[in-house]
């Protein structure tokens, strides 16, 4: 995981935050992260994370 504040947040400041699936790299989901204050849309973190998928199993039976 990794993020950096790009912006300043002062108190009462609403967030919102927003995840985005990007791509795959090895099995692994790659979602991005973005913050923003809800009244100017400015940024205040951005970052990405690369989560493992859980292992599964297709069963097809006819």
């Amino acid at each position: 995981f990794s993020c950096n504040f790009v912006g300043i947040v002062l108190l009462n400041d609403g967030i919102g935050n927003k995840l985005h699936h990007g791509n795959m790299v090895s099995g692994k989901k790659i979602i991005k992260v973005e913050a923003t204050v809800k009244e100017t849309q400015e940024k205040v973190l951005v970052g990405e994370e690369d989560i493992k998928q859980a292992v599964s199993a297709y069963i097809f039976a006819s």
